[in-house]
């Protein structure tokens, strides 16, 4: 199988209890200053990046230290045009937050 050319991509999974909500709103805010995108329910994505890949190492630790779980994968978008969208909708968090 060829291996697809493009962007790689790392993609946080995670489950945590719903209570204390507090610590669901930290996560969710800790996520959100990384810029990373929601792309189902929650599942989190983030340009593949040395640096990327050690804020999701750490946030995957303090996600089961709050009684939680989460699940790190590296990936390749394979079909056409959905790596375009993605990176779209990253250059439009961005354009929304300097208007």
């Amino acid at each position: 199988m060829e291996q697809p050319q493009g962007t790689s991509w790392v993609l946080l999974v995670y489950r945590i209890p719903r209570e204390p909500t507090a610590s669901r709103a930290t996560v969710w805010r800790k996520l959100k200053r990384l810029g990373a995108l929601l792309l189902h329910d929650a599942v989190w994505v983030l340009p593949a990046t040395p640096w990327t890949r050690e804020q999701f190492q750490w946030l995957a630790v303090e996600i089961g230290e709050l009684g939680g779980e989460a699940h790190l994968w590296e990936s390749r978008l394979l079909l056409n045009g959905q790596e375009d969208a993605l990176v779209q909708q990253f250059q439009a968090r961005v354009d929304a937050t300097y208007q």
